[in-house]
């Protein structure tokens, strides 16, 4: 007979707590305001805001890990490929995507496939844009940022 278990834990819930809780193998609600939202302002690499939704820092995450990114108005990230395959997912606003030499028109409900190792960049031109981007990895960390140029 399956255990019961407490309710997940949430933002409210004492760190010591909460890594307790998820080092289960159980179903984690992660609150819309749980983990904390970062921000990266720099040309090099973007001008974006995201939020490590599901990863491995936090708890077990069965391969995947998702991450919410926002631009505003004039906000990009910097062409970049990673070691694995990318979803991207637009949740609000507009925006385009670049695939190697390629620019899409994206709006809110589609989603973007990008293999491993293909250089992307998402961009905001008109106004801001919100994603949801899943990537197959136990940890943020471990997808890899490969920059142009950087190594």
């Amino acid at each position: 007979m399956p255990r019961q278990r407490s309710p997940r834990p949430c933002a409210a819930t004492p760190d010591a707590e909460r890594e307790e809780l998820m080092s289960d193998d159980l179903p984690t609600l992660i609150r819309h305001d749980d983990p904390e939202r970062q921000s990266r302002r720099d040309d090099r690499h973007g001008h974006f805001e995201f939020q490590d939704v599901v990863d491995g820092a936090a708890g077990p995450t069965s391969g995947l890990a998702h991450t919410i990114v926002k631009f505003d108005e004039g906000g990009h990230e910097a062409p970049h490929s990673h070691g694995v395959a990318r979803t991207v997912h637009v949740l609000e606003g507009s925006g385009e995507v670049v695939i190697g030499d390629k620019t899409h028109a994206l709006e809110k409900g589609d989603t973007v496939f990008v293999p491993a190792g293909v250089t992307h960049a998402l961009r905001a031109p008109a106004g801001p844009l919100r994603v949801f981007c899943s990537f197959p990895a136990d940890s943020l960390d471990a997808i890899g940022h490969n920059f142009d140029g950087e190594e």
